[in-house]
């Protein structure tokens, strides 16, 4: 199999490459083809197809001949296309193995679309403007990630990546305390009184301001099929941590024991880091817990 480069280079790259090489102005060629600023800058940036008469110019001016030019021209956007057709193969392949169902049933991106759309719909969720740019970002993302988990359930990257970033756009809606472990250790406590409130959202309503007040987002979302977190927290892009909660199990035990385990991490300032449930975990996260 030969090796297909992921990448094009225009020929504009092999046109200020010789200019600089033979130490001759920009301003002097483009004025030779004819082009204006703006119309230089698409030639050299690949935006603008190499004609006869300008390859007849490239070549007295720079060397090789005008058939080079032009065979430069065409192969570069032979690349492109081919560039193009698998960049649609990529984004369908990744646009398959996200739960996007489940994304749309939880309001996380819009319903119905076709897959062009859905693929755009996608990438904006994720806050990238392609595929590119996603996996630079995401495909070490869940090494960045302490989870808590459920070894009964199967995990499945691409879904608790999508997780994680839905925790991450409600916590730019928080409006968060500069962070203060210290502050965040001694409220730890006293969270457990707010017990008494039977009502789930106003009970992560009064939790989420009182972390808030210290510099700590909590944020919750459901997790789509594949996704077996009940827990995770990390270090926003601002430096604030988040707690991210799933309700995995919709008992309050479990909840409480989550949030604590989670807590502890901060609390301890664990860096990257695996739990899962077992006596160890729940160790961890008991020494915080206190009725008053």
């Amino acid at each position: 199999m030969s090796f297909e480069p992921d990448w094009a280079t225009p020929p504009g790259a092999s046109i200020a490459r010789l200019l600089s090489a033979k130490e001759l102005p920009a301003e002097e060629l483009a004025e030779e083809l004819g082009l204006d600023d703006a119309g230089f800058d698409l030639l050299i940036a690949g935006e603008r197809r190499i004609t006869a008469d300008i390859a007849a110019t490239l070549s007295e001016y720079l060397g090789s001949t005008a058939e080079f030019w032009l065979r430069r021209d065409e192969i570069y956007y032979a690349e492109i296309d081919r560039l193009s057709v698998a960049h649609s193969s990529n984004l369908d392949e990744w646009t398959k193995c996200l739960p996007t169902r489940q994304m749309s049933q939880f309001g996380w991106i819009r319903k119905n679309l076709r897959s062009n759309n859905l693929a755009d719909e996608l990438l904006k969720f994720f806050g990238c403007e392609s595929i590119s740019e996603w996996k630079a970002i995401y495909t070490s993302g869940l090494d960045a990630v302490s989870f808590r988990t459920s070894s009964s359930f199967h995990a499945d990257d691409l879904a608790t990546l999508a997780w994680k970033r839905a925790g991450e756009i409600q916590a730019s809606q928080i409006d968060l305390c500069e962070f203060s472990r210290s502050d965040f250790n001694r409220l730890l406590p006293e969270l457990k009184r707010l017990g008494f409130i039977r009502d789930p959202k106003e009970l992560v309503a009064n939790l989420r301001a009182r972390l808030a007040q210290v510099g700590v987002a909590l944020t919750t979302a459901r997790a789509p099929a594949g996704c077996r977190a009940s827990g995770a927290t990390w270090r926003l892009e601002q430096g604030n941590p988040i707690i991210h909660l799933s309700f995995r199990h919709l008992s309050d035990d479990h909840f409480w024991f989550t949030l604590y385990h989670e807590a502890a991490h901060i609390a301890l300032n664990h860096g990257e880091h695996v739990g899962y449930d077992t006596k160890c975990a729940a160790n961890l996260g008991s020494g915080f817990i206190t009725n008053k």
